[in-house]
């Protein structure tokens, strides 16, 4: 079964833990995972199996939304509650909700995001966490990123620690870690990542998500389906098919930028990008 399994992942385990427990229960050797989530996060993560994992990094970029707890007060190395503290103070200044939800206006739209150290990132042919842990200095490198929509959920005030939650609909490549880091240097109060939930990944939402103990073989969503879903879809006359099966460029009568074709039995035979006054093959087929 070439499928997608859209799994609520639990707290305490990496993605590729996920994806372990997954093939073992359901007797599958080749899955993938798109999206990664910190083993802090819970949430949406989408699995591919068998040949759907090819079509992984079309299921990878698009728009993500995310649940965010954050401690104010403290900082820590890795940007969350799981690093070590850098910075504790035993009180801060009290905010408002109006305040507060104003500093997270100031991060929608485009802005420049420095990557954060435990992360995966190459620098120089190496990984940055590795830099982290041999405590070598480097320069983080910076990329721009996307907040499409962010909003205050909760601000919940105690004596001693006050915590925040929003919800935040960010492009991919955003880390939500970063994005607390630099609400906190907004608020002039340093801020940390308690919790993380992933709520929807492109077109795949909670909804739709089972746990690793729920899930079972006939989930999956058939990856024909799903591609579908997201891009509209093309029937090649007969004496086109073997050209088109081997990725030969071809004309077409459309505007989209990017297009399924499929054989006269509606068989998926590629996907194609429209490239000056052609289509040319981004992902063959054998589905």
């Amino acid at each position: 079964m070439n499928a997608i399994y859209v799994i609520d992942k639990e707290k305490g385990c990496t993605s590729r833990d996920v994806v372990n427990r997954l093939s073992k229960k359901l007797k599958i050797k080749k899955l993938g995972h798109a999206g990664t989530l910190d083993p802090l996060a819970t949430g949406v993560l989408v699995i591919a199996s068998n040949r759907a994992t090819k079509c992984l990094e079309f299921l990878l970029d698009h728009d993500k939304e995310y649940i965010a707890t954050v401690l104010l007060g403290k900082a820590t190395d890795t940007l969350d509650i799981t690093g070590k503290v850098i910075m504790d103070l035993p009180s801060v200044r009290s905010i408002s909700q109006k305040e507060l939800q104003e500093v997270l206006n100031h991060f929608q739209g485009i802005y420049l995001q420095e990557v954060p150290i435990y992360s995966a990132i190459q620098r120089n042919g190496k990984r940055l966490y590795e830099y982290a842990r041999d405590n070598q200095e480097v320069d983080l490198p910076k990329r721009k990123v996307a907040i499409d929509q962010i909003k205050l959920l909760e601000l919940r005030k105690d004596q001693n620690r006050s915590t925040f939650s929003f919800q935040v609909t960010v492009s991919k490549g955003t880390y939500i870690r970063s994005l607390i880091r630099d609400i906190g240097l907004k608020l002039g109060i340093p801020c940390t990542m308690i919790e993380l939930r992933r709520i929807r990944q492109g077109q795949f939402s909670l909804k739709q998500a089972k746990t690793l103990e729920e899930i079972e073989l006939n989930d999956g969503l058939e990856i024909e389906t799903v591609l579908k879903e997201m891009f509209p879809a093309y029937v090649i006359p007969q004496n086109r098919e073997k050209w088109v099966t081997n990725g030969g460029a071809i004309e077409l009568p459309l505007t989209d930028e990017f297009v399924l074709l499929e054989n006269h039995d509606h068989q998926l035979i590629a996907l194609y990008q429209k490239q000056g006054a052609l289509y040319r093959s981004k992902r063959q087929f054998n589905l």
